[in-house]
């Protein structure tokens, strides 16, 4: 018979985190690119800078295409242990449905923010179980402030949320980081 090692649920959100090295280039280049778009659409108020608007998003896909095409050539997905596996392709057709409704302009030009940030929250918060109380705290922030832009000041909720969001995911990928330099060791 096979003996079962059993981890305590401190070392299971360790292996957790040890788990997560792959994503955090991927939180930090749409962090970067939600945060940087917010503030183009933030000095759009004063000047002219539509001409700049697409460009955060091609900057990140092109940095997305150049991070998965190593990832695919050094075999990371294939060794991939974090509990989201199948999960992937909701959160996959998410993103996608999010842009399509944005693109055919089914939704007012407030209901794609919100959407966007309430998807980062409930991400954030599956995060949260899955790798620690303070991803899961970053969640609710999110949340609350979706919230309350939404019922207070509605008319900042791209720039706001969008902000907020991409540094909500430059904040989860320095804690990941943070995370797996503090852990290297802890688990063999």
């Amino acid at each position: 018979m096979k003996s079962v090692e059993v981890m305590n649920p401190k070392q299971t959100v360790l292996q957790n985190i040890q788990s997560s090295r792959p994503y955090l280039v991927w939180l930090m280049i749409w962090g970067i690119q939600a945060v940087l778009a917010s503030t183009l659409e933030f000095i759009g108020q004063w000047l002219d800078v539509a001409a700049w608007q697409s460009i955060p998003l091609w900057i990140a896909l092109a940095a997305s295409a150049v991070v998965l095409g190593r990832d695919v050539r050094l075999g990371v997905w294939s060794k991939l242990t974090i509990p989201a596996g199948p999960s992937v392709w909701a959160v996959i057709m998410l993103i996608v449905a999010v842009w399509t409704l944005g693109y055919v302009h089914a939704a007012d030009t407030s209901f794609i923010p919100l959407l966007k940030s309430f998807i980062v929250a409930a991400a954030l918060a599956q995060l949260g179980v899955w790798l620690g109380k303070p991803i899961l705290y970053i969640g609710i922030w999110q949340f609350v402030l979706t919230l309350v832009v939404a019922t207070h000041y509605l008319g900042l909720a791209s720039v706001a949320l969008g902000g907020a969001g991409g540094l909500s995911m430059i904040a989860l990928g320095w804690m990941l980081y943070i995370g797996n330099k503090q852990s290297e060791g802890v688990i063999q």
